[in-house]
């Protein structure tokens, strides 16, 4: 009787961990998606600064050795950890191919760049990309997206990341070796105070 009262408990107990671990499956898979997002808003960011790029170019002439942000827009699509090649870059960015090394050359000034011969992340030809290494590297990224067209004041950048105040510190000085950060006081964006708020230029 003890036994069998025992067993009972046991498959409650085993049972228990059972649904835990499917609901921890579950919890697992938050992040991931929003990983995902993310991943679209930055490809979606990288899209509309080619267009406004494109634009533009009928208003004012194509500079010879290329825009200031033209790193940027580099740094921008492959922040998240993306092995890309040299000819995906150059879509997304819509840099001309020809200057994609060029500007490769000047990231790894700044950044660790790997050139390992590996499937790029978005045509999966194998062959010689380029990929940030870089501490952080998705913090950056959150950071670039969040800054993208927005004046945030620290607050909010911090809410909207959910990256802590102290490492966002650090993460804004690793930004502006690439691109311009200013602040300036003005509305926030994201909660309609004046405040101190953060540009990216």
């Amino acid at each position: 009787m003890a036994s069998a009262a025992g067993s009972g408990s046991y498959d409650l107990s085993l049972r228990g961990r059972v649904y835990h671990s499917r609901e921890l499956c579950r919890e697992a898979h938050q992040p991931l998606a929003h990983n995902a997002m993310l991943r679209d808003e930055l490809r979606a960011v990288a899209a509309e600064a080619a267009r406004t790029r494109r634009r533009s170019r009928y208003v004012a002439p194509r500079p010879i050795a290329g825009g200031a942000d033209d790193l940027g827009l580099v740094i921008a699509v492959l922040a998240g950890g993306s092995a890309m090649c040299t000819d995906c870059i150059a879509n997304q960015t819509d840099i001309p191919h020809a200057e994609i090394s060029l500007l490769m050359v000047r990231a790894h000034k700044r950044f660790r760049v790997e050139t390992p011969n590996v499937p790029c992340t978005v045509c999966g030809t194998t062959r010689r990309v380029y990929r940030l290494h870089e501490p952080g590297a998705s913090d950056l990224r959150l950071v670039m997206v969040a800054l993208w067209n927005e004046r945030l004041c620290l607050r909010c950048l911090v809410a909207r990341t959910r990256i802590l105040t102290a490492r966002m510190e650090e993460i804004l000085a690793t930004l502006g070796r690439v691109v311009r950060v200013t602040t300036s006081a003005a509305d926030c964006e994201g909660c309609s105070t004046v405040r101190d708020v953060l540009t990216l230029i």
